[in-house]
Formats: structure tokens, C-alpha cells, sequence
């Protein structure tokens, strides 16, 4: 095989400039003349999306706020190797995701497509689902770098923010998977940043990206973002998409005045060639079934238990159960936009036909009651007659959510409560019967109004992809123990002190890392059910904590005991607060976590190593990341208002600047 170097130097200008911009379709172009082979991306990051014309019978997995949920880096890597699969089955060479933009707002649109409103929970998930895509030698697109935090003016609007809370909040979770991961590529976003496109944003894709970060993929643009060839490929971007057409007379033009250096069309060529040239994709077994049985599994992990009051789930087998809803029989499977897997309608489980089989001795009445293709109207009153004796039901199991067409690519939504209607339907069945478990299809945050207290139970299943169905309906009747915990904070109402979504020019940062949690730990009377939370069908019990300071961190260890008569999953949570600090910081942190498997009465010891990175902030003045001296609150816990254990460790280390205090005082 030639060189890579040896192979740019014989490239006319004109086939440097086919390969800056992608061929028809979702295509990458090589150059045939030197072996350099073309290849083929794939919307993602829920599965693979086949294009109109083209065979379809791809895996639709779970939403990535599903996957997030799941708290698992192996769900995330095995859901990664999974779609590798199917890329694979499919001729796809790079699949575009996954998508880690982190969740200002409950009300963004594609929120379903991002793992969460932490960068730390973030950046771990994403690297476990590169890892796993890429392990096949299919190539990743990490998006979208940065600040695409909501689909409304996504294409103009200017995100205003200051440097600490941007590398804190949301940059740090694509810091954190480039360097555990090494994705292919690194796609930018189409706003603009400080005023700048992202796509010609050199602070972004070179200042950070390639030269702080040594990120040595490529770089391509959201599809239709580049406006200006030379001033993208000047400021970092290495591919524009979607194709041009022939952008050689572009390319020449600039050159001739200085608008673009040869330095960097060789630059991006490069980075190009450096994917074209080593990719290589691994032979599979491939088996569709075995497919539709991993993204069952992904499900299963990511299915939260939000209440669960007098122990009314799981359902036992014999009892006479009345399940309601047309999305207990056709579940939302995904939202919309380019994230949207096409999947044969055989491999999309019914809820309650698989309740039907795992309670064979039960009575179990299906009611469709309302459409979830129509908004509430006078027709929803006389589906009230369909009740019949619901008072007799030991239980009622109700499936709501929100249409797909309210979460998707494009567009915000304008509430984060679930359709109207079943809220009329939630407090009507009440009075008649109390044993209400709502089963909750969406692919983010869920708001109550009046009817928070009515379930005794309340499962979030979100948009849990082909197999959701089965899934769930193992949660229900106790064949899965359910052990995801939220990604994001379900609040009692959605935001209204942040600029959003702006003025239609720009939107304002001025709530800094006051994002998620970190500005629920301020107000807790605002959250529903917090950050972290998830209920089991067993009980942990937490205990032994011990802390020991290293050379460059501290090490953290703790027993856990699963004290019910269940085996389970428990998602251990660590936080860190500093105590004082000459900037402003947050209550608690997440810093590191853990899913940990323990069989009913047994006690695990788990361990983490904390480095005094982790414990920094970044300093815009120093223009790096700072690790103050002194004493810091270690928290570990079942949810970031369910702290079980505390200890403190102590950083006595020297400050590059010049501090009022010492580690000694706050001690005192």
C-alpha cells in the first residue's frame, strides 16, 4: 500500500478538491486513479438509516436518552457493536453519531438523540459506543461541536457563552470520549459560536479540537452548515457535506488570494486519506434475530422505575389486569428526523403481547381507549365507556406519552408534558380505581401537572426501539429487575429564568453551569424525580466508605449489599463538592460512576480513582484547568438527592496563584 504522504503528493488540485466535499448521496470520494476507495455514511446514532430506494431491514435501537439512562458503559459498547452490524450488512463504512450535545432545555426537540445533562455521564457513554462501533473498523462521527443545544433557529441563532462554562458543560463530554475513544471523525454544528459558524470557528476545530485536544480524525460539517470552502477548510473543517459538485474553480480561486493555504487543503486532504486509506471494516456473522435481541437487552437496562408505592409492581401472574392505550399494542419506537431507523414491522414487539405470554394465567383486558395519531377532541369522552368494570382490575397499567412528530430534528416542543388527553384519561380513571402504573413512551423529560400523585406506579420506558415492547413488559411482570436511573432531571415545570430559545439572532448563556442538576440542587422543591434516580425491585444497602489519597488523585471504595431477595443492578454515583473556592462551583459534581451486578444478600466492594484533574475547574484568565487547595465533600449516592455515604479529601497541593486561605483554615 503507497504511502499516505506519497499519495498526497500526487493529487492534482482538482482531485484534493473532489475529496474536500462528499460525492452524491451520503458519500465520501476517494480517488480511483491512486487506489484511494470512496466510502459511505449513514444517518445514526439509533441504528443505521437506509436511504429512500435502497433495501431496508436495519435494527432500531433505543434512544440515546434511553441509553444514557442504562448508567452502563458495556449497554452503550454492545448497542456501538451492534449498529457496527448493521453497517456492515449494509455497505455503510461511518455512522453518524453518536450525538452529545448536553440538554440545556427540557423542551430541545432532539434531546431524544443525546445521552444527557452531564458532561462527565456524557463523554463516558459516548467513548463506550464509539469503542464499540469502531472495534468492528466501522468509522464514528462524535456531533455536534458545540453548543447545538435546541433545534428552534438552530441554523442562524449565535450561542453567546463564556469559556469556563463552555469547556466545563459543554465541551467536556466530546474532551472526555476523543480521548477515551478516538472517534473517526468529529462533526461540527451548524450555529454559530461567539458570533462565529461553527464551521469556520478556528477557536473550535483547531485551537481546541486538533491542537489542545491532538484530536488527528477528521473533521466534517453538519450537512449544509460550510458556507465559505476556504474559510472553513482555514479554520479546521477537513470535509464539507453534503457534495458541491465540482469546487475545484473555488479552491484555485482562493488560493490566488490567499484566502486558504495550500499548508491546509493539504492538511484536510490528509486527514481524509488517513480514514480512506486504513479503514477496514471486520467479517461478521450477521443474524437480524440475534440484533433484535441486543437492542431488546439495551432496553431492558434503560427502563427506569420512577415510583413504585405498596410494592404494586411487578405483576403477579393471576391477576385480572386491564392494560390501556393504543401504545400498549403499537409503541413509539423513536422520534423523528435523520435519526430514524426504517425496521420491518415483524421485529417491532407488542407490550402487551408479550405481557399476554409472561402472565398466562392472568385475565388481561386490552382497551386501545384513545388514538395517538389525533389531538384531544370531543371523541376522547365517549372512549370512557369502554372502562366497563374497571373497578374489578387488580391493576391498571396505562400507556402514555407524546407523539413522534413532537420530538424531532427541526423544531423544539412547546411543552414537555404528555398529550392532553391522557391526562383527562389518568384522572378519570382514579376515582374509579387507584392501582394506576403509567407506563411513560417518550424520548425525554416528562412534566406533570396535577396528576403526579394518582400512579402508584410510574415506569419511564422512553422511545425503547424494536424491542421496547418486550422489554417493558419484562420490567412489568418481574422477569427484568429494572435498573436505569435518570440521565436528566425530571422537573415540575420546565425552565423560564434562561434565555431561550433567544431573540432569533442569538441566545445568551448567562446561567453558566447553573444547567440539569446543578441548578435543581439549588432548588429542590422544582424537581420531580432528580438526576440519578431509579427505583429496584430490591434494596442496597451502603457502607464502609473509605477515602485514600494518591499521588495525582484519591482513591474512593465502598461496600454495597443488595438486602432483598432479588438479584439487581445498583448504579453507584460519585459526586465531589468543594467546600471553598475562589470561583463560583456548584453543590455536587458527578465524577464517576459504576453499574454493579449483586446477587440478592450478597456484598460487593467497588472501587474508584478520582485525579486531581477531575477535581479542577477551568481558569479563563490561565486559560487551563485549575485544581484549587482544599478540602472536598466526597458523595456517594443513589441519585443527586440521595446521598448515602460522606467523606472528604483533602488537596494540599500548591496553587499556581496566590490564595486567602490554605487546606489548614478550612479544616479548622
Amino acid at each position: 500500500m503507497k504511502d499516505i504522504k506519497q499519495i498526497l503528493s500526487q493529487l492534482s488540485i482538482e482531485e484534493k478538491s473532489a475529496m474536500l466535499t462528499g460525492k452524491e448521496g451520503m458519500g465520501m470520494r476517494g480517488a480511483q486513479r491512486l487506489g484511494v476507495p470512496d466510502a459511505e455514511m449513514a444517518d445514526g446514532p439509533l441504528g443505521v438509516r437506509i436511504e429512500h430506494g435502497e433495501e431496508y431491514n436495519c435494527t432500531s435501537f433505543p434512544c440515546l436518552a434511553a441509553v444514557g439512562s442504562s448508567w452502563s458503559r458495556e449497554t452503550a459498547y454492545e448497542m456501538g457493536k451492534a449498529i457496527a452490524q448493521d453497517c456492515i450488512q449494509h455497505d455503510k463504512d461511518i455512522i453518524l453519531g453518536p450525538g452529545v450535545n448536553i440538554k440545556r432545555t427540557d423542551l430541545c426537540g432532539r434531546n431524544f438523540e443525546y445521552f444527557s445533562e452531564d458532561p462527565v455521564l456524557t463523554g463516558e457513554m459516548a467513548a463506550a459506543y464509539i469503542n464499540g462501533v469502531q472495534e468492528l473498523g466501522v468509522g464514528t462521527s462524535l456531533k455536534h461541536f458545540a453548543m447545538n443545544n435546541q433545534e428552534v433557529d438552530r441554523l442562524f441563532v449565535n450561542a453567546e457563552i463564556d469559556e469556563r462554562t463552555m469547556r466545563e458543560i459543554y465541551l467536556k463530554g466530546f474532551e472526555i470520549a476523543i480521548e477515551k475513544s478516538n472517534p473517526t471523525s468529529v462533526m461540527c454544528a451548524v450555529n454559530k459560536v461567539n458570533a462565529v459558524l461553527c464551521s469556520e470557528n478556528k477557536h473550535l476545530l483547531t485551537d481546541i479540537l486538533k491542537k489542545e485536544w491532538n484530536y488527528n480524525g477528521f473533521v466534517v460539517s453538519d450537512w449544509g452548515c460550510a458556507k465559505d470552502i476556504a474559510k472553513s477548510i482555514s479554520a479546521g473543517l477537513d470535509l464539507m457535506m453534503p457534495s458541491k459538485g465540482d469546487i475545484s474553480e473555488d479552491i484555485k480561486k482562493a488560493l490566488e488570494e490567499g484566502r486558504v493555504t495550500e499548508e491546509a487543503i493539504d492538511g484536510a486532504v490528509e486527514r481524509i486519506l488517513r480514514f480512506l486509506m486504513n479503514h477496514k471494516t471486520k467479517q461478521i456473522d450477521y443474524d437480524r434475530h440475534k440484533q433484535h435481541d441486543i437492542a431488546t437487552k439495551i432496553a431492558e437496562e434503560s427502563i427506569v422505575l420512577l415510583k413504585n408505592d405498596d410494592n404494586i409492581l411487578p405483576i403477579k401472574n393471576g391477576k385480572k389486569i386491564v392494560v390501556l392505550g393504543e401504545y400498549a399494542n403499537k409503541p413509539v419506537i423513536a422520534g423523528f428526523g435523520s435519526s430514524r431507523v426504517y425496521v420491518q414491522k415483524e421485529y417491532i414487539d407488542s407490550p402487551v403481547e408479550c405481557m399476554k405470554k409472561l402472565l398466562p394465567d392472568s385475565e388481561i383486558t386490552y382497551i386501545p381507549m384513545y388514538s395517538t395519531d389525533r389531538y384531544f377532541d370531543d371523541t376522547h369522552f365517549s372512549c370512557l365507556s369502554q372502562l366497563g368494570n374497571i373497578e374489578e382490575a387488580d391493576v391498571v397499567v396505562m400507556f402514555v406519552g407524546r407523539q413522534q412528530s413532537v420530538e424531532t430534528e427541526g423544531t423544539d416542543r412547546i411543552s414537555s408534558h404528555i398529550d392532553s388527553y391522557y391526562e383527562f384519561f389518568i384522572k378519570r380513571i382514579y376515582p374509579r380505581n387507584k392501582n394506576i402504573v403509567l407506563v411513560m413512551q417518550t424520548g425525554s423529560t416528562v412534566l406533570p401537572l396535577t396528576w403526579q400523585e394518582m400512579p402508584k406506579g410510574i415506569v419511564q420506558m422512553w422511545f425503547g426501539g424494536e424491542g421496547g415492547g418486550k422489554a417493558v413488559a419484562n420490567v412489568l411482570c418481574g422477569e427484568v429487575n429494572p435498573s436505569g436511573k435518570l440521565a436528566e432531571t425530571f422537573p415540575l415545570k420546565s425552565r423560564c429564568d434562561i434565555d431561550y430559545p433567544g431573540d432569533g439572532y442569538k441566545v445568551c448563556y448567562d446561567e453558566k453551569w447553573r444547567v440539569g442538576y446543578r441548578y435543581y440542587d439549588m432548588h429542590p422543591r422544582k424537581i420531580w424525580f432528580p438526576f440519578g434516580h431509579g427505583l429496584s425491585y430490591t434494596n442496597f444497602e451502603y457502607s464502609n466508605l473509605k477515602i485514600t489519597p494518591m499521588d495525582a488523585g484519591v482513591k474512593i471504595r465502598l461496600d454495597i449489599k443488595n438486602t432483598g431477595d432479588m438479584d439487581g443492578k445498583e448504579v453507584v454515583q460519585v459526586y465531589v463538592s468543594d467546600r471553598v473556592s475562589t470561583v463560583s462551583m456548584p453543590d455536587k459534581e458527578l465524577k464517576d460512576f459504576a453499574k454493579v451486578f449483586i446477587l440478592a444478600g450478597q456484598t460487593k466492594t467497588v472501587e474508584f480513582i478520582l485525579s486531581d484533574k477531575q477535581l479542577s475547574y477551568y481558569n479563563t484568565t490561565l486559560n487551563k484547568w485549575v485544581t484549587e487547595p482544599g478540602v472536598f465533600d466526597i458523595l456517594v449516592g443513589a441519585s443527586s438527592q440521595d446521598i448515602r455515604l460522606r467523606g472528604k479529601y483533602v488537596y494540599d497541593k500548591e496553587c499556581e496563584y496566590t490564595l486567602n486561605y490554605s487546606a489548614e483554615q478550612i479544616m479548622g
